[in-house]
């Protein structure tokens, strides 16, 4: 049982351990605030940030192989000792394994930033003239730490383990409340409801820690493929928004527009052929990017068997890595401006120029690709062989280039710095 009433100045064993594991889950929370990588004053390692490249990549190894995994178990074991109902028998044991855990992951999560600040900060502290040319550095290529940044401090690990601590001291907290004679059980209604975010915020953790580990594990493609997997959403929305524009605006020449259109008629510009004829050339090149995009994001690619790392430098795995990125944005300019009620006479070199950029970062993506990727596909006469995918990626090419000669050359149809109509 939980025990109250005592005087401050004589505090029970029980009363004492609660207030340990208070202030433990703070620490905890307040070592997950930290700005950055820096290991805490309890729990730093001391890595040397000079240390060698293959000392680095045998701590990338025990991050991946152990640290990960056990901060796993370590959440899902405090998840296990916080049931409420568990929590009424045997306290002070049940409180020092709780406490027992909380100094474990002050160690772990130490050990855990400390590693990621030897690696990360390189990543927003050197130029961009570092990544070229390091191929031999494999997993310790800016683009796979990358993501192990974005994994625990920028995207929803730190978070989550924020309120897996949070959560858990609220736990004890009402525990102690509910054991107060005026007060309820631990059936009081906020003590199931921490319960819930708590299981909940230890899934989302453990996910997250298994998405890290994934990460580790994979090879370039598939970190490409999982960077490109919501742009190609993204560049599906856009074929959506231009098919819109199209019909939008042929309704336009003969009606109102209807109030379910998702394009308000002010929003429709007054000169509509022309907008027309542009937008109906934009959908091919939309439909063959999004067709390049996910025909590298096939995870049949990956299943042969490619290479973890290639020899391509970190600065091409980036720019490759954020082509569907460049891919979207680009389309996203045409599209606003051929949605704007206000004509510039500058309008047909917009569309152009990021037509051409749209070319430009597809060409280069397809490099990299014939170059780095389909010479290490098997050369099978399977439907994923090798051959399949050059015959396919001279296909494409050739589509692809039409495609963008259309919408290069009825841009002239908008207005032009020698147009001013």
């Amino acid at each position: 049982m939980f025990l109250t009433g005592r005087n401050w100045w004589d505090p029970s064993p029980l009363e004492k351990q609660e207030s340990l594991i208070f202030a433990g889950f703070v620490r905890l929370m307040r070592q997950l605030s930290l700005s950055t990588y820096r290991g805490t004053e309890t729990t730093a390692i001391g890595i040397d940030e000079d240390v060698s490249i293959d000392q680095k990549k045998e701590l990338l190894t025990r991050l991946h192989s152990f640290l990960l995994p056990l901060l796993e178990r370590q959440i899902t074991n405090l998840l296990d000792l916080l049931d409420p109902f568990d929590l009424q028998e045997e306290t002070a044991s049940k409180f020092q394994l709780i406490l027992d855990i909380q100094s474990a992951l002050e160690d772990t999560m130490g050990e855990l930033q400390s590693l990621l600040y030897t690696f990360c900060p390189e990543l927003v502290r050197r130029p961009r003239s570092h990544y070229m040319n390091d191929q031999h550095l494999k997993e310790l290529k800016k683009l796979q730490l990358k993501g192990l940044d974005q994994y625990f401090r920028r995207n929803d690990l730190h978070f989550h383990l924020s309120a897996v601590f949070a959560q858990s001291n609220l736990i004890i907290q009402e525990l102690r409340l509910s054991s107060i004679p005026s007060c309820s059980s631990p059936s009081l209604p906020s003590i199931p409801r921490a319960r819930k975010f708590l299981i909940d915020h230890t899934s989302s953790s453990r996910k997250m820690i298994q998405s890290m580990i994934d990460w580790l594990a994979a090879s370039e493609l598939q970190h490409i493929q999982d960077l490109w997997l919501n742009e190609v959403s993204s560049i599906d929305r856009a074929l959506v928004d231009c098919l819109v524009l199209i019909n939008s605006s042929d309704t336009e020449e003969h009606n109102n527009q209807t109030s379910e259109s998702v394009i308000e008629p002010s929003a429709v510009n007054p000169r509509i052929k022309p907008v027309i004829q542009v937008a109906k050339s934009l959908i091919p090149v939309i439909k063959l990017s999004r067709m390049f995009l996910k025909k590298l994001s096939e995870r049949a690619m990956n299943a042969s068997r490619l290479p973890s790392f290639t020899e391509m430098d970190s600065d091409q795995l980036d720019r490759l890595s954020g082509t569907a990125t460049q891919v979207r944005l680009s389309l996203d300019h045409i599209l606003r401006t051929l949605k704007s009620t206000e004509r510039r006479n500058h309008d047909g070199f917009t569309v152009m120029s990021y037509a051409t950029a749209i070319q430009r970062d597809l060409q280069d993506a397809l490099l990299h690709v014939v170059l780095h990727f389909v010479p290490r596909i098997p050369e099978t006469q399977g439907f994923h062989g090798q051959n399949h995918y050059r015959t396919w990626f001279i296909v494409w090419l050739t589509q692809f280039k039409l495609a963008i000669q259309n919408l290069i050359d009825v841009t002239e149809v908008l207005p032009g710095p020698e147009n001013n109509g």
